[in-house]
């Protein structure tokens, strides 16, 4: 019964509302069923939030992907210096160190983040940002590591 409902109160809005959709943007005013006629996906109806809470998430999420950016980047850099040098280095060795850790310490916080957007959410302003601090300085520790073993 479920589906009926969703497919009435679909067509009930949208038989005198203009609104796209959302993959295709097609104008569904006046549709007949549950189906975009233009791209064939399946529509539903769905409670969103008007302003969801994102600023900690993204801000934490432009710090992980500094930080490997950073990482992968620098390491790739040393990785086409090598194989030009036939693997013959002449730099200082233990500033290599922290790029492939921080790029496999950025990568696996990279991920934990996104699937923790929403617990993340729950969280109140103060604990979340805080969290996001915490996820955003451990982040630069491999960054900051290679520019200090580099001198």
């Amino acid at each position: 019964m479920e589906a009926d409902e969703n497919r009435e109160l679909l067509e009930r809005l949208l038989a005198t509302s203009d609104a796209p959709c959302p993959s295709c943007e097609y104008n569904l005013r006046g549709l007949k069923g549950q189906h975009c006629p233009e791209c064939n996906q399946r529509l539903v109806l769905r409670v969103g939030l008007a302003e969801p809470r994102l600023g900690a998430f993204v801000t934490g999420l432009v710090g992980i992907a500094a930080g490997l950016g950073f990482c992968g980047l620098l390491g790739i850099y040393f990785l086409v210096y090598l194989i030009h040098r036939n693997f013959q280095f002449a730099g200082p060795g233990a500033a290599i160190v922290p790029l492939p850790i921080g790029t496999t310490l950025c990568g696996g916080l990279l991920w934990w983040w996104i699937d923790r957007r929403g617990w993340l959410g729950r969280k109140e302003r103060g604990p979340r940002w805080a969290i996001t601090a915490a996820v955003f300085a451990v982040s630069l520790v491999c960054p900051l590591a290679f520019t200090v073993l580099i001198r």
